[in-house]
């Protein structure tokens, strides 16, 4: 029984996942639907952005695993909605004072 309010799983979306480090360049096809980019934060950490269009949740599922495996430290997961303008904008960094500008 749904409630009214409640998060409704499947259907594709925007998402926007932000890990702690970089990933390797080698890695790029296995994140091939999703936009990469890092930020060096003033305190010389860098966190990277996935974010793009996910087809369901089994496919944010299997982006999450494969984060997982390669012992990356998730620090965020945003859905957006599909029509959204805030794609690729940085959660992290917009709301942080250690962002280098």
């Amino acid at each position: 029984m749904s409630k009214p309010g409640s998060i409704k799983f499947g259907g594709k979306a925007i998402y926007e996942i932000c890990v702690e480090g970089e990933l390797d360049p080698r890695l790029k096809d296995s994140f091939s639907q999703m936009k990469i980019h890092k930020i060096h934060l003033e305190d010389d950490r860098t966190v990277t952005f996935l974010t793009g269009l996910i087809p369901d949740e089994a496919g944010l599922m299997g982006i999450l695993s494969n984060l997982y495996d390669l012992h990356k430290v998730i620090l965020t997961v945003n859905r957006l909605s599909a029509n959204s303008g805030n794609a690729g904008k940085n959660s992290i960094a917009n709301n942080s004072d250690h962002a280098k500008t």
